[in-house]
């Protein structure tokens, strides 16, 4: 941890410095900075960071804005797998289900963001392999999510996860909150 701080001062030395002279490496610089920050699983910290750069994107090439785009796209994913991780420790059927709501809200944002890049930046090579690939982790996970709680909803035995933790007389309330756990 101790090199990743380093890191993120450095970057974020490096930004100060920039500002003046080059926006454009400023940017640079602050997506470096996120990604740090990101990789350390500081996703409150390179969230914003990430946005800041997006809300410049007219001032920046079409690498760094897609690079910001991807970015936030997989904090907001992180943040997703973090909400669901939270969710299936919850014992209150009113909390369990905002916090499913909030986590599919973010994973469903991420899509988005991921989607974004491979749209709108087209002409960006690097980041549409990335975009493509967290793209698909984002929808996929919306639809196993869909396909549980629709085996859930239905009393669907035959998936043995239905079979663990529900029986048809649940009320429907707790048969949905038992998707995360």
């Amino acid at each position: 941890e101790g090199r990743t701080a380093e890191a993120a001062r450095g970057y974020e030395a490096l930004r100060v410095q920039a500002i003046p002279v080059s926006r454009e490496l400023a940017w640079k610089c602050a997506l470096r900075f996120a990604r740090v920050k990101l990789g350390g699983h500081d996703v409150e910290g390179a969230l914003p960071l990430f946005e800041e750069v997006i809300g410049a994107r007219l001032e920046t090439s079409e690498d760094v804005a897609a690079e910001a785009y991807n970015g936030r796209g997989r904090c907001r994913f992180a943040k997703g797998q973090l909400l669901a991780e939270r969710s299936r420790k919850s014992t209150e059927p009113a909390k369990l289900a905002s916090l499913q709501d909030e986590a599919l809200a973010e994973f469903r944002a991420a899509r988005l963001d991921f989607l974004r890049v491979i749209v709108s930046y087209p002409n960006v090579q690097g980041q549409q392999a990335e975009a493509l690939y967290w793209a698909a982790q984002a929808f996929l996970v919306i639809v196993a999510f869909g396909a549980l709680t629709q085996a859930y909803v239905t009393s669907d035995f035959s998936v043995a996860n239905v079979v663990a933790n529900s029986h048809s007389a649940k009320p429907m309330l707790y048969k949905i909150s038992g998707v995360w756990g």
